[in-house]
């Protein structure tokens, strides 16, 4: 695949558009999420990531007791809405890609192309830890059959992809607003930018999966503000 043709297609007007279309599930989707497993760690002990990162069958074991059976079947049905959200994130995260390398140019350009599909490689590794999972959580006796060494391989491997994704989102992204940059409002960016994202990190030493979502969300925010914003300046 000729990888410099994303460069055109599609249309910037139809990428952004496409891009806020599919920002509405995906926000959505993502806020249901984050109740879940906060509900889950309050109420159990334990939540949806605790369960992909089990790796040993007693871990596994010892999650689903947690949970019991009532929970059990809330999370099969949460699971099934996760294949939902493996595909709006997936597009979601590969239209931000190519809107962010778009606005840069060179060797970081052409590396953004091709990242461009990270996030959907992640979904397919995503989708295959939750077959193992959805195994798991309807019948106890796949746990001592590989599926939590599985399940939390490809989970490893998704979230992989993901910081990957984030990591250049995020300098993409600092590489678009420092060309704009000017010595009066260093203080601001620094304020905007590099504080939320270190209070996001101490937060992640209670909860990465929260922090990760929160992060995210408020990248993809201030990434659009700030340069649609210089757009009309301009």
């Amino acid at each position: 695949m000729n990888l410099e043709k994303l460069k055109e297609i599609p249309k910037q007007q139809h990428l952004i558009l496409i891009t806020i279309l599919t920002s509405i599930p995906f926000f959505i989707l993502t806020i249901m999420f984050i109740i879940n497993e906060f509900r889950l760690i309050s109420s159990t002990g334990y939540g949806i990531l605790d369960f992909e990162l089990a790796w040993t069958p007693g871990r596994a074991q010892q999650i689903l007791l947690a949970w019991g059976q009532v929970e059990i079947q809330n999370q099969i049905i949460m699971h099934y809405i996760d294949y939902l959200y493996i595909l709006f994130y997936g597009l979601f995260g590969a239209e931000l890609i190519l809107i962010a390398s778009r606005r840069i140019d060179g060797k970081i350009q052409k590396l953004g192309l091709y990242l461009t599909f990270t996030t959907m490689i992640a979904g397919i590794f995503d989708a295959l830890e939750n077959i193992n999972l959805i195994l798991m959580l309807n019948d106890i006796t796949f746990i001592n059959s590989g599926c939590p060494f599985f399940a939390s391989s490809c989970a490893v491997i998704k979230i992989g992809f993901i910081i990957l994704s984030l990591c250049f989102f995020y300098i993409a992204m600092l590489c678009s607003i420092l060309k704009k940059l000017t010595i009066k409002n260093i203080s601001g960016f620094f304020t905007l930018e590099i504080v939320p994202i270190i209070i996001c990190g101490l937060f992640a030493l209670w909860n990465p999966f929260l922090a990760l979502y929160f992060i995210t969300i408020y990248l993809i925010l201030l990434y659009f503000i700030i340069n649609f914003n210089s757009k009309d300046n301009n």
